[in-house]
């Protein structure tokens, strides 16, 4: 039973962070004044909101179901996505320069990916073990793709490489 608590737990965490990723994406799309920072975080509130439909889907996969109503969760997450970013983090997001929001959106990514990795440990099932490490690596890319944004904030716009 232990196991079971501890997968939904993770399954939670890793929910949560998505619909955090997801909304945080928004704010910052509506806020940047950088067009190729929003471009990139418009793309990425549909890719957190997949991970978080995928992980759904997992989770009854993964003999949950009975246990864990992981969509009705997604649901009451969803609703109360007020809730998901501290007062602080949504100051940044609305106050702090595109560094630092760049700086939060790699944190959230690599947190994300960390949820994945611990999820994976805690399943079974090699199907759901191989679904786990592939979104971790999809977390790691979009990691590096916002090293990349953030590195070319030191470039001439006509320099940067392309997103």
């Amino acid at each position: 039973m232990a196991d079971v608590t501890n997968s939904i737990d993770l399954f939670k965490n890793a929910l949560w962070g998505e619909v955090k990723a997801s909304r945080f994406y928004q704010l910052a799309s509506e806020l940047t004044q950088n067009d190729e920072a929003r471009m990139l975080f418009l793309s990425m509130i549909d890719t957190e909101d997949g991970h978080a439909h995928d992980l759904v889907h997992q989770a009854g996969q993964a003999t949950l179901g009975a246990k864990f109503d992981a969509a009705g969760w997604l649901k009451e997450v969803e609703a109360n996505v007020a809730i998901v970013m501290t007062p602080e983090e949504e100051k940044t997001v609305r106050d702090g320069t595109l560094r630092d929001v760049l700086q939060m959106a790699i944190n959230f990514e690599n947190q994300a990916r960390d949820n994945y990795l611990s999820l994976r440990e805690s399943l079974t099932d090699e199907t759901l073990r191989r679904q786990c490490l592939e979104l971790a690596q999809q977390e790691d890319a979009h990691q590096r793709t916002l090293v990349q944004l953030m590195d070319s904030l030191a470039m001439d716009p006509e320099d940067r490489p392309g997103l």
